[in-house]
């Protein structure tokens, strides 16, 4: 693929990190023009913003350890330490870092008092952006999230020494960024609608979308990741974040519940 965008001399433009930088960009705007039409209050997530950043940056890259521990701590010493905040080396997890930005937006939530469905909302609109941007940069480089060998015409040639395929595959980046940009497209549209009444609808029926589509995904993905009773990683993930979606759907439309006990 083309994982340098630009090389000037010294100054070398990553195709990944760029196309990251651009869906941070492109979801904060979509973030904050959601928020002014929804008349939430501006300051309150300008003033957390750098942190919830660093918060999903942080969770991105504590999965991707937790992932290949024994890669990064095959020896216990002040390298593999420092390792850990080497994100140049574009070890980051989608899951991960969706994962430590709601974390961090439910905190400062809670902490001022703000509503943090609706918050929700407007945050896995603003995910599903950036992540368009994200997949894409991920195809770019090649060597990440690459899928199976196929025979379908659009199958793709990904040449480099991490590579384990020399005939095509699946470009399953294009194919995540494909659905992540229709949902992004459906979330801004039902959002602006007003088509659901319930703050949290969407965050919580979008997780859902994503999580099925993603777990489906995973069966046309070829890197190498930890399995789990014959599943992948990213499998597993998507099945617990399928579980707490569909028991909270249960329980807020009254479908699921759970006896009281009485107490003599």
């Amino acid at each position: 693929m083309h994982p340098i965008l630009l090389e000037i001399g010294p100054i070398v433009v990553y195709s990944m990190w760029f196309m990251i930088v651009l869906g941070i960009i492109a979801g904060g705007f979509i973030f904050i023009k959601l928020a002014k039409e929804h008349s939430l209050k501006l300051n309150f997530i300008l003033d957390h913003s750098i942190a919830i950043i660093f918060a999903g940056i942080l969770g991105a890259r504590l999965l991707f350890i937790m992932k290949n521990f024994g890669y990064y701590f095959f020896q216990v010493n002040i390298s593999s330490i420092l390792s850990f905040f080497y994100i140049w080396d574009r070890g980051l997890s989608a899951w991960g870092g969706i994962f430590g930005v709601v974390a961090a937006l439910i905190y400062f939530c809670k902490k001022e008092d703000q509503p943090i469905l609706r918050w929700l909302d407007i945050l896995f609109i603003s995910i599903m952006v950036g992540l368009v941007f994200g997949n894409i940069g991920a195809f770019l480089e090649g060597s990440i999230s690459y899928g199976k060998e196929t025979a379908l015409p659009w199958g793709v040639k990904i040449e480099g020494p991490t590579m384990k395929y020399t005939i095509p595959i699946h470009p399953t980046q294009l194919y995540a960024a494909i659905y992540t940009l229709i949902l992004s497209a459906a979330s801004i549209f039902v959002f602006v609608k007003k088509l659901l009444e319930k703050d949290g609808d969407i965050f919580v029926f979008g997780t859902l979308t994503y999580a099925v589509i993603r777990f489906l995904e995973e069966f046309l993905r070829g890197d190498d990741v930890l399995t789990f009773l014959g599943l992948r990683e990213g499998q597993v993930i998507s099945l617990i974040a399928i579980i707490m979606a569909g028991l909270y759907l249960l329980i807020r439309y009254n479908k699921l519940k759970f006896p009281k006990l009485k107490l003599k």
